[in-house]
């Protein structure tokens, strides 16, 4: 019986052995699995789980005009919301809230009672100049502040379709905002920090850090004085000649830059409403329209190029009916015969036919093209709208007279005016630009405008004669309202009936005017266009486009300066551009990079580093300053003021205290109020402290303060807004 139940207890043993052995391969197979084969796998999860990537917006480029004039810029939108479970003594805090905001006790604290994890919005919208206020509230448990970017624009509709806007993301939708989007956003910052089992976020060794690069800033040529000009006597043109839209452009002839571009109505950037997208469009590029008599400019320029006709060449005008087959072509200025002057003077629709008859189709159509006629200006904003001009296999019958007086082709505003620009600059077509420079926020140059000569499209000699022609338009031509009087003005004026439900209509017109001055050394070129002209009464180029332009070129010259304008870097001087301003924006920024950050740092190395820098600096709170005499590290600094002065120099103002040890092993917690949480976290892990953060945004307060000596913990709470 003995030896049965010793054989029973072996079995026993040996059962339990092997089921020991077999737990162990298990756990040792599922070891390998988990550390082997599906190692991977874990050690992501551990990262999800212990590590957070939080991403940094980075400021906004600025927008100037040529001047330096601000035009775009950044503002914040300030946002409270609070968690309710996390407010211990509601009733304080509701007052707190109170006082501060104005909204009644009873509101905060029926917000503050409720039995919720979720977070609630107490006070949206709060405008960045009453910031001052929250400080205190910011540091309460449970109370969250938010800072929102968003676009600010100082002129509100001003060049709204060239500068353009951006969304609640503050990405570009339109305009410079749009088409330069990518440099002006600039880069995203990262921080991966760890959380430990409270929750509590902080670097750790290995940790990856970017800092957000600000987006670059840029220079448009646009002359916001100008600009505003422009717009005003565009709006005041629609409303007497009863037009539906106006558009015009400057531009200086020697460069090819854009000082103004308007389009009316506008929109105001900083209050868009969904009915404004009938106006986002920059109809200067985007739209399409039969040019008319404006357009003369390309058929008289092939004749002369062509030697084909001179200025003297008698052409037959058929009394102002011309009949073409099918076709009839009337004059508004009837005359048997006309000189090549005179067609172009008086606008002679008979007598540009009759010069495009001697070019032939393929001649004009190859003219046109050199011109930039259906093909794109390289403007540097999206949406322009290349045009259309047939190929010479698409002329059926009467396209080539049509075609020459401005009729079956399609242009856009810009492209027309820069053929324009080409005469005044003796035969050279420019690209146009309206990117003046782009630069870092630390004043690095990237891009900076010179004239870029697209191709010479016409002799020296051609486009002196077409600018003699174009100045007997104003004299004693169709835009006798366009002269100037002593600064002389060579132009040309178009009108065109608008095609409606496929017919063109004699109660719709189109109405323009291209001219620049001084005609015997250009360097301004002014185009207007005034779309969808009602009724029968004036609406003719030269009744409508003409006086607008009048308007605007005297107020410009007043701006400039009558004496100024026969200069041919006319937008180069003066108050138009200063080069020494973009520099001091350039120093303005540089010197803020280089003002140090001073606050916990010990007194000693502080005035060493002032003396390196040639920096002028006070300090209050100890004896007279002599760095020989200071002992290292008996003082410490904890307030820092800087002022800049009109001559560029600054003086930093220091306020210390005395600190108790010298020892070389003390650990001083450094200042780190103001900074960013990537930054504080970054420089207390490398003064040897660890951050515990509460809040997001940027640092108002920290525990201990700045400049206390070896504390009790190497932990340093920061409490952010």
């Amino acid at each position: 019986m003995q030896k049965k139940d010793n054989m029973t207890q072996k079995k026993k043993i040996l059962l339990i052995n092997i089921s020991i052995i077999i737990c162990f391969l298990i756990i040792l197979g599922r070891l390998f699995q988990v550390q082997i084969l599906e190692h991977d796998k874990y050690k992501s999860i551990v990262k999800k789980q212990t590590q957070i990537r939080e991403f940094y917006k980075p400021e906004r480029g600025l927008i100037y005009d040529r001047n330096m004039k601000l035009i775009a810029t950044n503002n914040y939108i300030i946002n409270v919301s609070v968690y309710p479970k996390k407010i211990n003594n509601k009733d304080t805090v509701a007052s707190i809230l109170n006082a501060t905001f104005g909204n009644t006790k009873d509101y905060y604290l029926n917000v503050l009672k409720i039995d919720s994890d979720n977070e609630f919005l107490i006070e949206p919208n709060i405008k960045l100049s009453d910031i001052k206020k929250l400080e205190d509230i910011s540091k309460i448990d449970g109370i969250i502040i938010k800072k929102t970017p968003y676009r600010y624009y100082l002129n509100n509709r001003l060049a709204s379709q060239v500068i353009g806007f951006t969304d609640e993301n503050n990405e570009g939708k339109c305009g410079i905002e749009y088409a330069y989007n990518k440099e002006l956003s600039g880069s995203y910052g990262l921080l991966v920090l760890q959380k430990d089992g409270l929750g509590n976020k902080r670097p750790f060794a290995g940790f990856f850090q970017k800092y957000p690069e600000a987006g670059s800033n840029i220079v448009l040529t646009i002359d916001l004085n100008i600009q505003e000009i422009v717009e005003n006597e565009l709006k005041k043109g629609l409303s007497e000649f009863k037009a539906q839209k106006g558009k015009a452009v400057v531009i200086s002839v020697k460069t090819g830059e854009i000082i103004a571009m308007a389009n009316y109505p506008g929109f105001d950037l900083n209050n868009i409403k969904a009915t404004d997208t009938n106006y986002m469009v920059n109809g200067v590029i985007a739209d399409l329209y039969e040019p008319g008599s404006t357009f003369k400019l390309i058929t008289a320029a092939a004749t002369l190029e062509e030697n084909l006709a001179n200025s003297n060449t008698n052409i037959n005008t058929e009394n102002g009916i011309y009949k073409k087959g099918t076709y009839e072509f009337k004059d508004e200025h009837p005359a048997q015969s006309m000189t090549f002057r005179q067609v172009i003077a008086y606008s002679s629709n008979i007598g540009t036919i009759k010069l495009a008859e001697m070019l032939g189709k393929e001649r004009l159509y190859y003219y046109a093209r050199d011109f930039g006629i259906g093909s794109l200006t390289g403007i540097e904003l999206y949406g322009e709208n290349r045009g259309r001009l047939k190929m010479p296999y698409e002329f059926q019958m009467g396209t080539l007279e049509y075609m020459s007086i401005g009729y079956q082709v399609l242009v856009n505003q810009l492209q027309l005016s820069m053929a324009y620009s080409s005469i005044a600059n003796n035969g050279v077509l420019l690209k146009p630009q309206i990117i003046k420079k782009i630069f870092s926020k630390d004043g690095k140059t990237f891009f900076e405008c010179k004239p870029i000569e697209i191709r010479k499209v016409i002799s020296e000699t051609t486009a002196k004669t077409l600018n003699s022609f174009f100045t007997g338009v104003v004299e004693k031509g169709t835009a006798m309202v366009a002269n100037l009087g002593e600064v002389k003005v060579a132009g040309k004026t178009g009108t065109t009936q608008r095609v409606i439900d496929g017919k063109y209509r004699d109660n719709s017109h189109n109405a323009s005017f291209i001219g620049y001055f001084p005609a015997d050394n250009p360097v301004i070129l002014i185009s207007i266009f005034f779309d969808d002209i009602s009724g029968t009464g004036n609406f003719y180029g030269g009744q409508v486009a003409a006086p607008v332009f009048k308007r605007i070129s005297e107020r410009i010259i007043e701006y400039i300066g009558y004496e100024r304008i026969y200069s041919s870097d006319v937008f180069n001087e003066g108050n138009l551009y200063s080069t020494s301003s973009i520099q001091n924006v350039k120093d303005t920024v540089k010197n803020n990079l280089k003002i140090p950050e001073l606050k916990g740092k010990d007194l000693y190395n502080v005035v060493k580093i002032l003396d390196e820098r040639k920096i002028k600096f006070e300090v209050t709170g100890k004896p007279e300053i002599n760095s020989d005499k200071i002992p290292p590290k008996k003082y410490i600094v904890i307030g820092q003021h800087n002022s800049t002065f009109d001559d560029g120099s600054l003086l930093i103002k220091l306020n210390v205290k005395e600190i108790q040890s010298s020892s070389e092993k003390d650990k001083i917690v450094p200042d780190v109020i103001n900074m960013s949480i990537r930054r504080a976290i970054t420089k207390l892990f490398y003064e040897g402290f660890i951050a515990e953060v509460e809040g997001k945004g940027k640092v108002v307060s920290q525990i201990p303060e700045a400049g206390t000596v070896n504390p009790k913990s190497n932990k340093i709470k920061l409490i952010c807004n």
